[in-house]
């Protein structure tokens, strides 16, 4: 099977790229249904195997999908909540595969671990979203120079800026993705502490990063002791 250094395909970079370029859109990015297989094969990998060496990134595709086609509403609470949400599933997704494919205990207990609570937050943030899907706009998404709009747009570009040796291991994939993607996550709360207005949310969400930086200091001892 060819295996390429793969970055964030053009799912999530192109339609970054269209949001950054539309100031009038209320999404996080433009829409665009192609699928991420099609985006791969275009990458030069072999999706005719979609198995151990692509389904870490393919969920990372799916959730990078679905956060940038988010129509935003312009309350905080609702739209952090669903990001997160998206965010979460991302997650879920990526701690499947390692339990799917993974040979590495210490890795498929922490899989299993983020599985479970990100399942009870998703739980919780539909809570959240539901109670503020018609609340008052109290911010400008579309406004991407200053606000939540600049800081969740800074956010997105955040996600695009790492690429993962998709040759390596699907264990050292599950390790070096989820240690970005929880840092990402502890970035996405911070936005969450600073503009949302419900507290319990802002409390979830401060235990949640507590959680994640406890998790990389983890994946960052096992990376340094399974060097390839």
């Amino acid at each position: 099977m060819k295996t390429n250094r793969i970055f964030f395909s053009g799912i999530a970079l192109g339609l970054l790229i269209g949001a950054c370029q539309n100031p009038g859109s209320n999404t996080v990015a433009g829409t665009d249904d192609t699928s991420a297989t099609e985006h791969m094969s275009g990458m030069g990998s072999d999706t005719s195997m979609m198995g151990q060496d692509t389904s870490m990134m393919a969920g990372m595709n799916r959730m990078m999908k679905q956060m940038h086609q988010m129509k935003m509403t312009g309350n905080a609470d609702y739209d952090l909540a669903m990001m997160l949400k998206h965010h979460h599933q991302g997650a879920i997704d990526m701690s499947e595969a390692e339990l799917r494919w993974g040979t590495d205990q210490q890795l498929k207990d922490m899989a299993q671990k983020m599985i479970d609570m990100q399942k009870k937050e998703i739980q919780d943030l539909e809570a959240i979203a539901d109670k503020y899907k018609s609340g008052p706009k109290n911010y400008d998404p579309a406004n991407k120079n200053e606000g939540l709009g600049k800081d969740m747009d800074k956010s997105m570009r955040s996600m695009m800026e790492m690429g993962h040796d998709m040759s390596k291991s699907i264990d050292h994939q599950f390790a070096s993705m989820m240690k970005k993607h929880h840092k990402d996550g502890i970035e996405m709360g911070e936005m969450i502490v600073k503009y949302a207005k419900d507290a319990n949310f802002k409390s979830m969400t401060q235990k949640t990063m507590d959680e994640q930086k406890k998790d990389i200091e983890k994946l960052d001892e096992w990376l340094d002791k399974h060097k390839e």
